[in-house]
């Protein structure tokens, strides 16, 4: 999978490049290079897109996992959670 090709599914799946990496943990600067074609998803990032791919109603899960563990992070300063400007 490229770059580009996985940003063309981030959109079909209607997300945002800046949503997407903060369910998946994935900087802005790794997503922008994919979008470049820089650089290509390693494994793992192509495993979520294709499992999101293939099942788009799992998107609406990981968006509320990701909104839980930032809460969680929000509230338990000792956990550390990727800090993702807006």
């Amino acid at each position: 999978m490229t770059g580009p090709e996985a940003c063309k599914i981030i959109e079909k799946l209607g997300l945002s490049r800046r949503e997407f990496g903060r369910i998946a943990g994935i900087s802005p600067n790794a997503l922008q290079g994919w979008a470049d074609g820089r650089t290509t998803p390693l494994g793992p990032a192509q495993a979520f897109l294709g499992l999101l791919e293939a099942r788009p109603e799992l998107v609406e899960v990981a968006q509320r996992l990701a909104r839980d563990r930032m809460l969680n992070a929000t509230l338990d300063p000792a956990r550390k959670s990727p800090d993702f400007e807006e």
